[in-house]
């Protein structure tokens, strides 16, 4: 329950209704009974009808450790039946992940974005880039939460810049849920929309040996794999996966993988 509200922000009847298929007997007794553990977590909404979290529980959640928040976020997705990649577990695991998440977002920045896609709401936030590192203000119509690769972004609708665009949640400096119906939504998202295919072969540096293992490895024996993707996706899918777009500029066997069709995709490849 702490990770579901932590996470989203809010508790509902009708979430859990939903998540767990319990009677709505059990599901009021269950919030009663967390309401009784952590008292300081939540505080009843009579407009949304929910249990929504306090700073008390996001203060607590800020002092769990890296790998703590890390597991709390797992919890969360496996219990909303969103998959992971990859997953970090105990030492008696016979699995493991290569290496930490070190970009775990923050709890409430997770949560407000939630609530607001959720909502159809606006964001009023505070956030910094490399290109803008001093903190500015930026009002989102968010549609999306995105992981890509280890970071996790938020696709919103910009009244600043007047379009679409991606933010990586660890650089939101504030955030903060407006009650005011959001400005766009995703159908107006042509980015978003739009899919592409990506066309992979093997790196034709490689020899006729190398070729036919990364094919086993990669396309099941094919000659080459296309995968579907939105287009505004295709600048975090191709790093991902380790693509060059530019077999004669990157060599093998440091890259494996190429992209076939270059020309259709640096179009929404970043600056």
């Amino acid at each position: 329950m702490s990770h579901l509200l932590v996470w989203e922000g809010e508790l509902r009847r009708k979430r859990l209704l939903d998540l767990f298929g319990m009677k709505a007997a059990r599901a009021s007794q269950w919030l009663q009974e967390f309401n009784a553990w952590c008292p300081r977590w939540t505080r009843w909404n009579p407009l949304t009808k929910s249990h929504v979290a306090t700073s008390v529980a996001h203060a607590d959640a800020q002092h769990w450790t890296a790998l703590e928040r890390s597991r709390s976020l797992e919890h969360y997705l496996l219990m909303t039946r969103v998959p992971l990649a990859a997953r970090e577990h105990y030492d008696e695991a016979v699995v493991w992940s290569a290496f930490s998440d070190l970009a775990v977002p923050r709890s409430d920045v997770f949560s407000a974005i939630h609530r607001a896609i959720s909502g159809g709401m606006v964001l009023d936030t505070v956030y910094r880039s490399l290109r803008n590192p001093e903190p500015h203000a930026r009002t989102l119509s968010p549609h999306s939460l995105i992981r890509a690769g280890r970071r996790w972004h938020v696709r919103a609708y910009c009244r600043e810049v007047g379009d679409f665009r991606d933010f990586a949640l660890g650089r939101f400096v504030s955030i903060q849920v407006r009650a005011e119906s959001r400005e766009r939504s995703a159908a107006d998202d042509t980015a978003w929309n739009q899919r592409v295919d990506v066309e992979l072969i093997v790196h034709p540096g490689l020899s006729d040996a190398q070729q036919r293992v990364v094919r086993g490895e990669y396309f099941n024996d094919l000659a080459g794999h296309v995968e579907p993707c939105r287009a505004c996706l295709v600048p975090y899918f191709l790093p991902e996966i380790r693509a060059t777009l530019a077999p004669d500029r990157d060599p093998a066997p440091a890259w494996i993988i190429a992209v076939a069709n270059p020309e259709e995709l640096r179009p929404w490849m970043f600056e």
